[in-house]
């Protein structure tokens, strides 16, 4: 098929023209109407720049329509790209996709239909400039959170149908509840990222066929991973990390409250303060929620930090830093995102004891607190979150382009050029000096805070 002029000269002031063109044959290919569509691309200025900005910025995106080609059409459709969707809305849309008398895998299959789709939406998006970064944290949020709850409730109901309801020594229903950490708890989600997550129930007791509290919610908890890890055409729904529970990865996935209120008095490590200190409740029982938030709170801020405890965390922090020390990440390195988020938990416990209005898990909000009350002079609050910002905008854009965990820049080449263009950036040097000037800020505001300059 031969390009028209106009549409050979889009490709050309593409962020990155190769891979524009490269994509673009594959969605022809997929959508199988190759004449038709180059007529409507030739013919249609604003579609046009629509999808050659998906083949250019995005093999992640683009994936999705070349597995779906019929979501073109759908995501030209008014008002899908216009606004952003509201809670009642995903949900009223999650009771129409999961209507009828399903089997799991079917609903599983379903619901990642569901999530390919609007991650196809939100990150068009996000990609055209129609929303922000920290909004599109939000609604990517707000999805997996809104999934998370409909996987929950159904793994929930089989295992009632299989071992009867769970009591307390009471006779009444066991409350249960799930609580995000990490970019889940701050509703800072990006492409790819995991999903942090603590499972707890009220106490033991036994379920109405003899069951222990304990097995029922432990296999509960292994169904909801399970689940979330089946393989579907589509991919699977997302990978649950729920490694900073009590005892780490070889502990059961879910605890009673006392004893995970007995681990945080006896045997929880410093660092796992700064872990808890962005929980959220994202399911199950509100009341059971907020009691083990309550708790948290307790252990999080405790008698505010000691040298011997701040010394630990920075341990930590040091350890992070070492970690893909040849090309520059822009998580871990030192002045990165870690710094920053680092940088607000920590002066957040070291004053939350008279200011407990400081707490809140999202490390903007955080940083605005704490200077309005005065711990951070208003000049280092504003560059922090303006680097803050920039950096999470770069981590997302490295992620948009192929959903994978990346934080470590390219280290040339047309990838980096078309990362730089993505942040307006001149091209990738200045990028990457950029990148170095405010990380470099980070470091010194983090040691005049925190670290080597602030004891």
């Amino acid at each position: 098929m031969e390009l028209a002029p106009a549409l050979i000269t889009a490709l050309t002031e593409t962020v990155n023209p190769d891979q524009a063109l490269s994509h673009l044959e594959r969605l022809v290919s997929a959508y199988g109407a190759g004449n038709t569509l180059f007529q409507t691309l030739n013919a249609k200025p604003g579609l046009r720049n629509l999808i050659l900005k998906l083949c250019a910025g995005s093999e992640f995106l683009i994936g999705i329509l070349v597995r779906n080609p019929g979501l073109l059409d759908w995501l030209t459709l008014p008002d899908v790209l216009l606004r952003e969707r509201d809670e009642v809305e995903l949900e009223a849309e999650l009771d129409r996709v999961l209507e009828g008398d399903w089997e799991n895998d079917q609903q599983i299959a379903a619901l990642n239909d569901l999530r390919n789709r609007e991650r196809l939406r939100i990150g068009t998006r996000d990609l055209l400039g129609l929303s922000d970064s920290f909004s599109t944290f939000e609604a990517l949020t707000l999805l997996a959170e809104s999934i998370l709850r409909r996987v929950y409730v159904a793994g929930y109901e089989r295992m009632v149908d299989k071992w009867g309801w769970p009591r307390t020594e009471r006779g009444e229903v066991c409350p249960f509840a799930i609580l995000g950490l990490g970019k889940m708890g701050g509703r800072e989600l990006t492409f790819g990222s995991d999903l942090d997550l603590v499972f707890v129930y009220s106490e033991d007791g036994r379920t109405d066929k003899g069951q222990g509290n304990l097995q029922f919610f432990v296999e509960l908890c292994q169904s909801i991973v399970n689940d979330f890890g089946k393989l579907t055409r589509n991919g699977s729904l997302y990978e649950i990390d729920a490694r900073l529970r009590p005892e780490g990865g070889n502990a059961l996935l879910a605890l009673s409250y006392d004893t995970y209120s007995t681990y945080l008095k006896s045997r929880a490590k410093p660092w796992e303060r700064l872990a808890l200190s962005r929980a959220r409740m994202v399911a199950g029982n509100v009341g059971l929620g907020k009691r083990m938030l309550e708790r948290f709170e307790q252990f999080v801020v405790g008698d505010g930090l000691n040298s011997r405890d701040l010394e630990e965390i920075l341990d930590v922090r040091g350890r992070m830093e070492k970690k893909g020390r040849d090309t520059l990440s822009i998580k871990t390195h030192p002045g990165g995102i870690v710094d920053v988020e680092f940088l607000v938990q920590v002066l957040q416990i070291r004053h939350a004891q008279s200011h407990p209005g400081l707490r809140t898990p999202a490390p903007r909000e955080g940083l605005r607190l704490l200077g309005e009350a005065g711990f951070l002079d208003a000049d280092s609050a504003a560059e922090l979150d303006d680097n803050f910002v920039f950096l999470r905008t770069v981590e997302k854009v490295l992620r948009r382009q192929d959903e994978k965990g990346k934080t470590l820049l390219p280290k040339e080449g047309l990838a980096l050029q078309a990362i730089a263009k993505a942040v307006s950036s001149e091209d990738g040097a200045a990028l990457i000096m950029d990148l170095k000037a405010r990380m470099k800020v980070n470091r010194e505001l983090f040691n005049r805070y925190i670290g080597k300059g602030s004891r």
